[in-house]
């Protein structure tokens, strides 16, 4: 993946954009533009989910996954995701008064 900027090890988020990409790139006919269209989103927003910068709605997710023909990797990682998100609230650091 030439000139790669989505960096895994960040974020569950970034995983899954990273995943995406790979995905698409490994499919001759599944142009960012292409696949933008097929799941109605902007071309520009289709590339922050890949590069980790923005998270899909969830109502998205098993439309993506059909797309990617990821058999049911995207969707899997998008619920580890958002569960991950999740924890990662619930358990923040309040500081006491």
């Amino acid at each position: 993946m030439a000139n790669d900027r989505t960096n895994p090890d960040i974020s569950v988020w970034h995983l899954f954009g990273a995943v995406m990409r790979r995905l698409r790139e490994s499919e001759p006919n599944l142009g960012l533009h292409r696949v933008a269209g097929e799941l109605y989103v902007g071309f520009s927003t289709l590339a922050r989910w890949e590069r980790g910068e923005r998270t899909p709605p969830p109502g998205i997710v098993p439309r993506i996954d059909q797309v990617y023909r990821a058999r049911g990797i995207l969707t899997a990682l998008s619920d580890i995701a958002r569960r991950t998100d999740a924890a990662m609230e619930s358990t923040a650091w309040v500081p006491c008064p």
